[in-house]
């Protein structure tokens, strides 16, 4: 219970048989650069709009396969400023905002206020608000570049993979939604890769993630977290309590 709390809040910075809609210009064909944009467009479309999220998350850790924990942890959101995250009777709090995160963990008296330098660091990509808002909604994990790719499948998923140097990013998109089925990530010099896989959930009118798996394998070490969303809504009043202890 001690650790989970923690490797939750780092790895954070971290099937549908529809036939695909044909995608054409008005002439009947399109280059692959306008396919590539009018995926990307239609992604976009779809990201949830609201101003404030509220639920419960019920998440689960284990590593190397072993010693699996679980925990309820509260969920606040208002986007684009603030996600809060609270375990039972507050023993632990985690704050992250465009300037910083911020959590502490009572079990074992720990805390960490600062920019998510150390964060990029632990996971070994660089993230930041937006990278974390984005995986818990299901959204596109970074902004797409100029080399984005849309590569080849036999199963009706749209695949757009890009390059941005240091990792390579690869994104299945459901055909019918084109919400986020998965992310990939590759480190191009490290052994190590991410794996991000969602299934919705519709709130209101909105496709939000109804479960958020994550695996994160370094060398022989690998991390599996899975998040649980449940009772969320949208547009409700919120507060999001943090008081760093002493």
């Amino acid at each position: 219970m001690k650790k989970i709390f923690f490797l939750i809040i780092a790895l954070l910075a971290l099937v549908s048989c529809k036939p695909k809609q044909q995608l054409v210009s008005v002439t009947g064909k399109v280059s692959d650069a306008e396919l590539v944009d009018e995926v990307i467009h239609k992604h976009l479309n779809t990201v949830p709009s609201f101003s404030t999220l509220s639920g419960s998350v019920m998440a689960s850790y284990s590593e190397n396969e072993e010693d699996k924990q679980s925990m309820p942890f509260s969920l606040r959101m208002e986007k684009g400023k603030t996600i809060w995250l609270s375990a039972p009777l507050g023993v632990a709090k985690a704050l992250i905002t465009p300037e910083k995160l911020s959590f502490y963990n009572r079990w074992d008296n720990t805390a960490f206020s600062g920019d998510f330098s150390y964060l990029s660091e632990l996971l070994g990509f660089s993230v930041g608000f937006g990278e974390v808002q984005n995986l818990l909604l299901g959204n596109l994990l970074y902004s797409v570049s100029a080399d984005v790719k849309l590569l080849p499948t036999d199963d009706n998923r749209y695949v757009l993979q890009t390059n941005n140097g240091v990792f390579t990013a690869v994104y299945r998109l459901l055909p019918d939604s084109y919400r986020v089925e998965s992310t990939l990530l590759l480190h191009n010099e490290k052994q190590q890769r991410a794996l991000i896989s969602y299934t919705y959930q519709k709130v209101t009118d909105e496709l939000l993630p109804a479960t958020i798996k994550i695996e994160v394998v370094n060398e022989d070490n690998r991390n599996d977290i899975v998040l649980e969303l449940k009772s969320l809504e949208l547009n409700g009043q919120v507060s999001f309590p943090f008081k760093m202890p002493e």
